[in-house]
């Protein structure tokens, strides 16, 4: 395998069982995962989530432990208004993904402002994120587990978009200086980043070493790609990236659902590209 420190992710594996995808993984030498949360693989609401045994024993006979998770937003939303009964569910909904979290031994879970409504002003919506942030940080710092903040489509790409805010870096400046949290860093995804015109070397500039994770995918202006399959420059981002002196994780998370027929040949694809282009 390559040298890049690579995580597996489940999320295109829906239509087949968890332990396939810990097998698919464990073929690929793949040890670490960024886990989506998920059913029917894992089931999350804001009241709840499953006992995990099942999952963990799994995992351990595969030797694949997870390094972060990614909750799916749902309809919850970090950008709802104080005091709605939508705020309340998603603060409820993301405590027990952290606690999912922690009871994986997951070090990170990654959060966005997908579902922020477009009809509302932006500053509304970044203040109700803020909010939703020092709440959430605080209740993952006493469970040892770090938010992730990252950008997801925007206008940019009209076909996907899913928030009007917390799609540009600066955004994501103010919100992390705002909420001021040990327990709140970032993630940049190539895809997204891409299409707003922004660089890997300016999240470098703006985040440094609170830069924990990477989502490193092909992509274009209908959406995300395994690598070879998209139109962006993979040699040059990783050049970059290395430039940068980062020598974090990268998670080949592929949100939406293109390859769920046969997501272990999109794997073997995806890592092939990866193998040939890190070398």
């Amino acid at each position: 395998m390559c040298e890049l420190n690579l995580l597996g992710n489940n999320g295109q594996y829906i239509r087949y069982p968890f332990e396939d995808f810990l097998k698919a993984q464990k073929k690929f030498g793949i040890k670490e995962i960024d886990l989506t949360l998920q059913a029917p693989h894992i089931y999350v609401d804001s009241e709840e989530y499953e006992n995990l045994a099942a999952i963990q024993k799994a995992m351990k006979e595969n030797g694949i432990s997870v390094y972060c998770v990614t909750p799916l937003p749902y309809r919850y939303t970090i950008c709802a208004d104080a005091g709605s009964i939508q705020l309340e569910k998603t603060i409820s909904y993301y405590k027990q993904c952290i606690l999912a979290a922690q009871s994986l031994g997951a070090s990170y879970l990654c959060v966005t402002a997908s579902g922020g409504c477009y009809d509302y002003d932006g500053k509304r919506l970044l203040k109700n994120a803020e909010t939703a942030l020092m709440l959430l940080a605080d209740f993952a710092g006493e469970h040892d587990v770090t938010l992730l903040l990252g950008t997801v489509l925007g206008e940019e790409c009209p076909t996907n978009a899913s928030t009007p805010v917390l799609v540009h870096v600066e955004e994501v400046k103010q919100v992390v200086e705002n909420v001021h949290s040990p327990y709140l860093k970032v993630y940049m995804d190539t895809e997204v980043i891409s299409l707003c015109g922004e660089t890997i070397t300016q999240w470098f500039d703006m985040f440094g070493g609170d830069l924990r994770l990477i989502r490193l995918t092909d992509g274009n202006y209908n959406g995300y790609r395994i690598w070879g399959r998209g139109c962006l420059p993979c040699r040059k981002y990783i050049d970059e990236i290395r430039g940068n002196d980062y020598h974090g994780k990268y998670s080949l998370q592929i949100p939406g659902e293109k390859y769920i027929a046969d997501p272990q040949a999109a794997d073997e694809e995806n890592l092939a590209y990866l193998k040939r282009m890190a070398e």
